[in-house]
């Protein structure tokens, strides 16, 4: 089952994962987080970060992480950012 992006339907456990830290992530949370990037990316008039930038950015930066969260769904290897 898809999970919404729309906070006001997430449970406590979304809420957990949401705010688990980058250096918990798992590899494929990692892989997705930076899919939805990828994907917002090509709106944009800036270039885009690779992988390993885009998650050394992640660590050091609040800011941007803050940005860039986990969210419901992205623990599923099949997750679509443009879905």
């Amino acid at each position: 089952m898809k999970k919404s992006h729309d906070p006001s339907t997430w449970n406590e456990e979304d809420w957990k994962n949401y705010n688990k830290p980058s250096q918990e992530w798992n590899a494929i949370e990692w892989a997705n987080v930076y899919r939805l990037y990828d994907a917002t990316q090509m709106w944009e008039l800036d270039e885009s970060l690779d992988f390993d930038e885009f998650k050394l950015r992640v660590q050091n930066d609040s800011e941007f992480a803050n940005l860039h969260k986990v969210k419901p769904g992205m623990d599923d290897p099949n997750y679509n950012p443009l879905s």
